[in-house]
């Protein structure tokens, strides 16, 4: 037996202390941030694919690995911004998932959303989103493909209406009247993805004051001396269009202009600016310059202004990696101009992705050698995954653990092929990434939004899985305080009995339980005493809900690449179909009352067999329990103790209906429910279903679901649903008990792979994901070896592999051979 509960209490009294604001850090509570990082096995998917994901959970100010929360929810969003599938792992600063694609999904931009319970008071600045696109399949069958084609509108790749946008971001935040400055703009379409432009600044009287035109993915800049009270417009043609008239923003008559030079390896050079105007506001000339670093300070001076300007050296040395933001302050403390830059550190780190071969043939056996070392060569402690597939199902523009942790993570919105800016083989990068910054960085850098929030702690780091409640008094609102809580999980890791009391709220809380997957639990109450006190039990959710889903408007993609991984994944279905479905019902739709949902779309499914929905009446009392009601009123049914009271037969063997009570599962006191009185008993509902052989997860009884192009696999079996309503008031007992079953952590799935050297069938292997392995560390001589077996079709692997020091630096190193 183990006691816990009152570690989650104390914490949500520690919490709920504190208003939990910036301000508080003075007192002595400091705020932590978590950022997390999944790195998927790739980004193009095709129905009846399965997407591998690993997850990184990290101190969001510097990347060390965290272990503060042990709950990381995931979802698969589909494009209509609904949520299809929902994943809790555990973390122990790492974990691994995965999803299945059914066979019928629709073609079209998906979501992966990772988050834990304490990113939830900081709303949605630390989720994780990465996208994933699902081709289309032709050759499904008629009725599937008929779904997919009502709904392809919805959920195209791609894009649509053509419109287009442009800011102009003056460097710093705002233009002063007479001060020379630099401009800043981007130009994009209506989904966020840069388009080129060009154009010129017109005066009033037609005098043209600058001219620009787009370097890097809709982005640009120029110089620009604003005249005082005048305004100024833009003519803009985007690609070959004609040109449009835009406003441009107008210049303040006082403030400062600041312009950052962060060309130079070891400082930032910043030269602050100002008018007369100003100079005249404030006599003492006096500004204060400040850089932070994901919410840190690393650098403060105070400026005398000489003239109206003054430079500023900021030594490089003194910051980590990343991006810093450099503010500008006036005489008064008031905040006047911000700048982001990124101050790129060599971190030293060597990382070798290294085959024992250039070419393989079919199916033979590749090794691949990972070293990890620092710059003296030295070798490094590293926690990596590893991915291998096939050429085109993953173009890697998306982002990796670098341009995640070190750029992505830090600005709100996305970011056009973030992995260019870290490509060492990208000469223009940090030109390109700076330019980025003052685009893109310009207001919206997360860390200030946070410094400008006042920050309430709502909910609270979860450290397991949580069975919470609390226990009324039999038909009544009234709680019960000092009642003893025993919960029984026969099937948990570890400890199976679990102790702990309401408190004078009547609430209880078992947390930091390890439960995974579909598990059987009871729950019992009792005073402790006399037993003269019984109380009536609730259970709440395991999990905190879905945060709310916002809809996108999604990039195109490449359409070369992507068309072909569709080429290949249509030539893969195409094979599947012809040797894998000879079970499948063609130009078929069910529709049927009374499915019940099982856990990631299965379902146990009514074809046409009767359903018995029978109200006791008095006429019914001569039944002495309600098993031989069932024997004598329901085709079929049979009686066993041995079998735990009711069955049914199911291809010739005994099989125990799913029974439910109340609209909850039981599957503790089926023998004490086969023995109640027909008086206690309301209504009975008698189910013949077909489906998997699976008891658990099971809800929505009596929902209406429709069924298309149902798959029927060889060896179905039968099942039987059974559903009580019982009387409330009969059996305080009863109430004082829970058996339920409850979905604990997701138990994440093994990649299958192949042992050609034991086994080589006839059957063609069609892998597009050759090798996933998650869990892969560097030995002491900083080496890992990884060996697998290569598919059928031959082609070009792509190799992939991301990973985190010991010291929080994040690793990404990529690498290919060829199948011949």
């Amino acid at each position: 037996m183990h006691f816990k509960s009152f570690r989650l209490v104390l914490l949500v009294i520690f919490c709920c202390s504190l208003s939990a604001s910036f301000s508080q850090q003075k007192e002595g509570f400091k705020l932590f941030f978590e950022k997390v990082y999944l790195h998927l096995d790739r980004s193009y998917y095709a129905p009846g694919d399965d997407i591998w994901f690993k997850a990184y959970l990290v101190n969001a100010q510097n990347n060390l690995l965290l272990n503060t929360s042990n709950n990381l929810y995931v979802e698969l969003i589909d494009p209509s911004a609904s949520i299809m599938s929902r994943r809790v792992i555990r973390m122990d600063s790492i974990g691994v998932g995965d999803f299945h694609l059914g066979d019928s999904i629709s073609g079209g931009t998906y979501r992966i959303r990772a988050y834990t319970n304490w990113m939830r008071n900081f709303g949605n600045r630390f989720v994780f989103e990465k996208e994933v696109y699902v081709t289309e399949i032709p050759q499904l069958t008629t009725a599937v493909a008929a779904t997919k084609n009502a709904n392809k509108k919805n959920n195209k790749v791609g894009v649509g209406d053509a419109a287009y946008k442009i800011q102009f971001l003056p460097e710093g935040g705002n233009m002063i009247e007479e001060m020379p400055t630099i401009v800043a703009f981007k130009a994009e379409h209506a989904n966020g993805k840069g388009v080129d432009a060009k154009g010129y600044i017109l005066s009033p009287n037609g005098d043209t004051a600058a001219k620009f035109k787009t370097t890097h993915l809709g982005m640009g800049s120029f110089a620009f001396t604003p005249k005082a009270q005048t305004t100024y417009k833009a003519f803009v043609q985007y690609g070959k269009s004609n040109f449009v008239e835009v406003q441009l923003p107008a210049a303040l008559p006082t403030g400062y202009v600041m312009n950052v030079e962060n060309s130079n390896a070891d400082s930032i050079l910043v030269t602050i600016k100002t008018n007369p105007a100003t100079t005249k506001l404030y006599a003492t000339g006096v500004i204060n310059i400040a850089a932070r670093h994901a919410g840190k300070s690393y650098f403060k001076q105070q400026v005398n202004l000489n003239d109206g300007q003054a430079t500023v050296n900021m030594p490089k040395k003194d910051f980590p990696g990343g991006i810093a933001y450099i503010t500008l302050y006036d005489e008064n403390m008031r905040p006047n101009c911000e700048r982001l830059v990124y101050i790129e550190k060599e971190t030293g780190l060597h990382v070798e992705l290294m085959p024992d071969k250039n070419v393989y043939k079919p199916r033979e056996q590749a090794t691949i050698n990972i070293l990890v070392t620092d710059e003296q060569h030295k070798p490094v402690k590293t926690a990596l995954s590893f991915a291998a597939v096939e050429n085109g199902a993953d173009p890697m523009t998306s982002g990796n653990i670098v341009s995640y942790l070190m750029l992505e993570s830090d600005l709100q919105g996305k970011i056009e092929n973030a992995y260019q800016y870290f490509d060492k083989k990208n000469p223009e990068r940090l030109q390109q990434l700076d330019l980025l910054l003052r685009t893109q960085g310009w207001r919206s850098f997360l860390w200030r939004q946070i410094a400008d929030t006042t920050i309430r702690i709502s909910y609270l780091p979860e450290a397991g899985v949580t069975i919470s409640g609390e226990v009324l008094k039999p038909f009544t609102n009234k709680t019960m305080n000092d009642m003893n809580i025993t919960l029984f999980a026969p099937e948990a890791k570890g400890d199976k009995i679990y102790l702990t009391k309401t408190n004078a709220q009547g609430k209880y809380y078992l947390d930091g339980l390890p439960l995974y997957g579909i598990q059987n639990i009871r729950l019992n109450v009792g005073d402790g005493g006399a037993g003269k006190r019984v109380g009536e039990l609730k259970m709440d959710t395991l999990f905190a809900n879905p945060l709310a889903v916002t809809p996108q408007t999604f990039y195109s993609i490449d359409s070369s690449s992507f068309n072909s991984f569709e080429k290949l994944a249509t030539m893969r279905w195409s094979k599947f179909r012809n040797n894998q479905w000879p079970h499948m019902l063609p130009n078929v739709t069910i529709k049927t009352r009374g499915a019940t949902l099982l856990r990631d779309g299965e379902a146990l499914v009514n074809f046409g067999y009767p359903e018995y929905n029978l109200s006791i009446t008095n006429d019914d009392y001569q039944y002495p329990r309600l098993r031989d009601f069932l024997v004598q009123k329901i085709p079929g049914a049979r009686y066993d103790d041995d079998l735990e009271g009711v069955y049914f037969l199911s291809n010739g063997k005994p099989t125990r209906p799913i029974l439910f009570v109340n609209g909850q599962q039981d599957v503790f006191n089926r023998l004490d429910y086969y023995s109640l009185s027909l008086k206690q008993i309301e209504r009975v509902n008698v189910r013949h279903m077909v489906g998997s052989p699976t008891y658990g997860g099971i809800g929505n009884i009596g929902n209406e679901l429709d069924v298309e192009n149902f798959r029927l696999p060889p060896g179905i079996n039968d099942y039987y649903l059974v559903s009580l309503v019982v009387k409330p008031g009969n059996a305080n007992q009863q109430l004082s008990k829970i058996s339920a079953s409850v979905n604990g952590y997701y138990d994440a799935r093994i990649f299958y792979v192949p042992n050609y050297s034991k086994e080589n069938p006839v059957e063609e292997d069609e892998r597009i994901t050759i090798h996933w392995a998650p869990f892969i560390k560097t030995d002491e001589n900083g080496k890992v070896r990884i060996s697998f077996y290569n598919a059928d079709p031959k082609t070009k692997i792509k190799l992939n592999v991301q990973g985190l020091t010991s010291t929080g630096i994040p690793v990404f190193a990529t690498g290919s051979y060829d199948v011949k």
